[in-house]
């Protein structure tokens, strides 16, 4: 709700934000982000926000073609501060604290308890887990069927067991959560930075310190030191060195929801702590009568506590992110300055993941290759007892170089400013993993296993222990020349070009196919600096025009036969073994974006109105996609990805300020209204492919249709004899599930709803303020698209244990299907039925909304310029964030943006900002 244009959406094939839609199908999603005027390879929450000046967002043509191949995607600048020239002394302090409510858990469509008893009642009634019992593996089973076998093989009576079933409908294992694993999180944020400087010099120091305590209790601290200098040995020349460096620590926390599942099957009654609060075990893999007695009091304890595991069982990740730069600008000439610009940078990041003994993944892994002689009562282990030890390690490290040649000359009434130069960049990524079994921490010994010979198991199959070390590196090299230059006659009419020139050791056996040529043009009329031009309500008044391309490329991708070797043994060779990962393809090239851009920019008389219209048209060619290959070029599949697809996308971005009281109390509107439409213009569908209902939180390419598109299975309501979801089948309701889908042989055959992005979206900020005092209230709203509602599978619910509420809106009897959408459960469950309702136009609801974004509060103290003050401004501040909906079209009660996972919980900060 604060940058135009920008949407951020939960999308499983992104990176949860997008500029202006999307550019690509298959290829990298991510915008370009630029720090201090070169690509940064970092995680950007490497950087310390308070280092921070500016951000600005590129969206147009000739901002992205500036940065040609890797643009497409828009363009995230962010320049860090600087001391300036003849500045004196500037101490700035900050602090924040910020409470993050606790999840809420009972937002999620979990089963009800006495729901899921009784189908377990009801499975055991029809043998289901008979095969459980015999199985030579004991596979865990929950508390209510141990309780029914009991009940079965006479040790607990018909009143007891029913009892003892009772209390289970009582549990709610989300109360175990809510109560013992999940708190409140905490982050801590504080810095101080100093900056000025002499009339040759400036200088700016800063660093930052966070500490931050997430809802399961797991640490991050980091640490940020930014020097920043420059330096002038002579009038017309000057350097300059900058350092960024981070070092930040990660230690995970508890388990959190989900991970306290028997045999993978997630039980809702479960306790995970007895009335004393005391933890008790859960049968993740195995039954507990044979964890008790199988091993004689020989075997390490078998069973697993949720509660405690997270203590012996941590990973611990430290990173260290430096990157330096260094400058030369020399003047040369009034109108021309040369200016020579390096970076390095480099991330080293280590992990290390402890299990220790007490752990019940290496309990687990000792147990189950332990050699037992019950004759002799003897034991031996083939997995020493002792930690497992995983430790990793990478770096990467890139450098870039670029040489510019800057001109600017004013002659009279005309100007022209222009760049040209060349840069160079290489990146190096290395890395490394291994593991050790029968590790002391203590003493910093090891243990020894054999990963050569397979050795049979407490269950009777032969296994290898896994003992291999990893290694990864990879290379990337590019090379641009680039130029721009912009004419300005009487600062009214303005003409600019751009032309950038790329290439990369990625593609092609060709130069022509590594090279990609880009550029831009654009034009600007100030209207309002005509003679003729005579509105004093609008002073300001200016059209601009740019058209251009930019690219994106995917660096996983090569024109060569590329070939991955893994040193992971084959599970039933041992072997190391490779695999061809992509084929000779030399045609593959840069994917390309063409844009065009239209704006107006206008303010009113005393800036009461300020603002801008722009209108833009975006196509993507040569992008990635399927392409059909002859099968009997041996290659064992049909397609192979070359540069044959494309895409379009236009929209509407509207911004503006407005001042609707401007006295002693001030009230200030800002208001976002964006549009966007990205279809898929063309893409290669298999000939005699069917077609189905789609969950759009991938991309589905339909040429015409939007990219993330929403298709459903027609639906024909529920069967009133028996419940079962219908479709239609020669236009007349049918239970025929293979027989409906087979039929679908076009995309038209389907429901289409729309997209599942947002078609229209934006944010209204009101700022009141009142002297010193100021407060900021963000609604942010998404409009005109629809998402699909997770619901209940009775085939996973039957086969993985995997429930969902809709099990209790079921239909039940005649009559039911006048309330309820929702099948009726069937024993054996039918996997097709399953999916044709999931995907069906009955779980697709309308996505529009309107959110309660952000409040912030604010009051400034300055002190009277009649004294002498050490401070020059004292801030304090406090924020509200993710506060809920406002509104929401669906009827479900559910957040489109996470419509079955937790949503963001409520965060409330405080802080304080002092300027000396």
């Amino acid at each position: 709700g604060v940058t135009s244009g920008m949407l951020f959406e939960n999308k499983t094939d992104n990176n949860g934000y997008t500029i202006r839609g999307l550019s690509t199908i298959n290829g990298p999603k991510a915008p370009l982000i630029v720090v201090d005027n070169f690509p940064y390879e970092g995680d950007i929450t490497n950087i310390n926000p308070n280092d921070v000046e500016s951000v600005t967002v590129l969206k147009d043509a000739a901002a992205t073609s500036i940065w040609g191949t890797r643009a497409g995607n828009g363009v995230i600048v962010i320049t860090t501060k600087r001391g300036r020239f003849n500045q004196p002394l500037k101490i700035e302090v900050n602090s924040n604290s910020t409470i993050i409510e606790k999840p809420d858990l009972f937002y999620l469509p979990q089963m009800a308890s006495p729901d899921y008893v009784e189908l377990e009642k009801f499975l055991f009634s029809k043998g289901y887990y008979n095969s459980f019992e015999a199985s030579p593996n004991f596979p865990a089973l929950s508390p209510a069927v141990e309780i029914l076998i009991k009940q079965r093989d006479g040790l607990l009576s018909e009143a007891d067991a029913a009892a003892q079933l009772g209390g289970l409908k009582t549990k709610d294992i989300r109360d175990d959560y809510n109560h013992y694993v999940y708190k409140q999180a905490v982050n801590q944020q504080y810095a101080l930075n100093l900056k000025g400087g002499s009339g040759n010099m400036s200088y700016f120091i800063s660093g930052g310190y966070d500490k931050n305590s997430n809802a399961l209790s797991g640490v991050y601290e980091r640490w940020n030191l930014h020097l920043a200098n420059s330096y002038k040995p002579a009038k017309n020349l000057q350097l300059s060195l900058g350092v960024l460096y981070t070092q930040s620590k990660t230690v995970t926390g508890k388990a959190g929801y989900g991970s306290a599942a028997i045999g993978g099957r997630q039980v809702p009654y479960l306790s995970l702590a007895d009335e004393a609060g005391n933890a008790l075990p859960v049968a993740v893999s195995y039954r507990e009568g044979f964890t008790d007695t199988v091993g004689n009091g020989k075997l390490l304890n078998w069973k697993y506590y949720s509660l405690e595991e997270y203590k012996h069982n941590r990973s611990v990740t430290k990173l260290q992110d430096i990157t330096a730069n260094l400058g030369l600008s020399w003047q040369i000439i009034p109108a021309i300055a040369l200016g020579i610009n390096y970076q390095y940078q480099e991330q080293q990041t280590a992990t290390r993941h402890l299990r220790d003994i007490e752990s019940y993944e290496v309990r687990n892994m000792v147990n189950t290759f332990s050699q037992l002689d019950r004759s002799a009562g003897k034991i031996k282990y083939i997995i020493p007892p002792g930690s497992v030890l995983t430790q990793g390690a990478g770096i990467a490290g890139t450098h870039n170089t670029r040489v510019q040649l800057n001109g600017n000359k004013t002659i009279g009434n005309h100007t022209i400013t222009a760049i040209a130069g060349a840069e160079i960049r290489q990146t190096r990524h290395t890395g490394n993993a291994f593991t050790t079994y029968g590790y002391n921490d203590e003493f910093l010994t090891t243990g020894v296993v054999d990963p050569v010979n397979p050795y049979p198991t407490f269950f009777g199959d032969l296994r290898y222990v896994s003992n291999a070390a990893s290694f990864a590196g990879k290379t990337n090299r590019f090379v641009s020349f680039f130029g721009n230059a912009a004419y300005s006659f009487r600062n009214r009419y303005t003409f600019s070009a751009s032309a950038r020139k790329d290439a990369s050791n990625l593609f092609g056996v060709k130069t022509n196919d590594k090279w990609k040529p880009l550029w831009s043009a654009g034009a600007a009329w100030d209207i309002s600096k005509e003679k003729m031009y005579d509105f004093s309500f609008l002073p300001y008044l200016r059209l601009r025009l740019t058209y251009g391309y930019s690219g994106n490329v995917d660096q996983s991708k090569s024109a060569l036969t590329t070939m991955g070797y893994y040193g992971a043994p084959d599970y039933l060779t041992n072997l190391n073994y490779g695999m061809i990962e992509q084929f000779y393809n030399p045609q593959l090239r840069w994917e390309k974006l063409r844009t065009v851009n239209l704006g107006l920019d206008f303010a009113s008389r005393n800036n009461r109105v300020v603002g801008s219209i722009e209108y833009y048209h975006k196509k993507g060619t040569d992008l990635f996609g399927p392409s059909p290959i002859d099968y009997t070029a041996g290659l064992g599949i049909n397609t192979v990805i070359k540069n044959v697809a494309d895409m379009k996308g236009n929209g509407i971005d509207i911004t503006m300020q407005t001042k609707n009281i401007d006295k002693v109390f001030k009230w200030m509107t800002s208001i976002l209204f964006n549009t966007n439409t990205s279809k898929t213009a063309a893409y290669y569908t298999p000939p005699g492919v069917t077609w189905g209902g789609t969950f759009a939180t991938s991309i589905t390419a339909v040429v015409g249709k939007p990219l993330y598109a929403l298709f459903s299975y027609p639906w024909a309501g529920l069967d009133p004899v028996n419940g079962n979801p219908q479709g239609y089948l020669n236009k007349q309701p049918s239970g025929d599930y293979n027989a409906i889908m087979n039929a679908l042989k076009s995309p038209d055959s389907l429901v289409y709803h729309g997209p599942a992005t947002p078609r229209y979206f934006g944010s209204v900020a009101n700022t009141f303020s009142y002297k010193n005092f100021s407060a900021t209230v963000n609604i942010i709203y998404k409009l005109g698209y629809f998402f699909r509602r997770s619901t209940i599978s009775y085939s996973q619910l039957i086969n993985a244990g995997v429930g969902h509420v809709d099990y209790g809106r079921r239909w039940q009897q005649p009559g039911d299907e006048q309330y309820t959408n929702v099948p009726s459960f069937i024993y054996p469950a039918n996997s097709q039925r399953d999916n044709f309702y999931a995907l069906s136009e009955a779980t697709v609801s309308k996505a529009s909304h309107i959110r309660l974004q952000f409040i912030n509060l604010a009051y400034e103290l300055k002190p009277s310029s009649k004294k002498k003050n050490v401070f020059t401004s004292i801030m304090l501040y406090a924020n509200a964030s993710n506060l809920g909906l406002l509104w929401k079209a669906n009827k479900e009660g559910l957040d489109p943006d996470t419509p079955s996972s937790i949503p963001a919980a409520k965060t409330y900060a405080i802080g304080i900002k002092a300027i000396f």
